[in-house]
């Protein structure tokens, strides 16, 4: 193998090793920001104002702001179906399978690496 190969095998394993250990450190710094925003919410509520400055930060409580709750994709079909029919579309199923289909991209071809941990020595054929 060219040691410009090895290289790449030695940067790319590396590369997807930091993005792992990024992404689990990722994960837990958003559960800890979204604790810290809840108390904060908390203490606002209590305390009965609209906000709070420190600093250069203004923190302000934005009341009456809704948020959508996430569908599980069975849920998802289910409720669509249920509006196709309610607008007396017959065989609701497949339209919908139709529509979802044609709202995906274009397959085309792609090669792609997968990484192996091997416990031997030795070239890979």
């Amino acid at each position: 193998m060219s040691s410009e190969i090895i290289a790449f095998v030695t940067e790319l394993k590396d590369l997807s090793l930091d993005i792992k250990r990024r992404a689990g450190e990722l994960s837990k710094l958003r559960k800890r920001k979204d604790e810290i925003e809840k108390k904060i919410c908390e203490f606002l509520v209590q305390q009965d104002q609209p906000g709070v400055k420190y600093r250069d930060v203004a923190v302000i409580l934005e009341k009456n702001k809704y948020k959508r709750l996430p569908k599980k994709k069975a849920q998802k079909e289910e409720d669509a179906v249920n509006v196709l029919k309610h607008y007396g579309v017959g065989n609701a199923e497949k339209i919908l399978a139709e529509v979802i289909e044609t709202m995906k991209g274009e397959e085309v071809p792609k090669n792609s690496i997968r990484l192996k941990n091997v416990t031997h020595t030795g070239n890979i054929r």
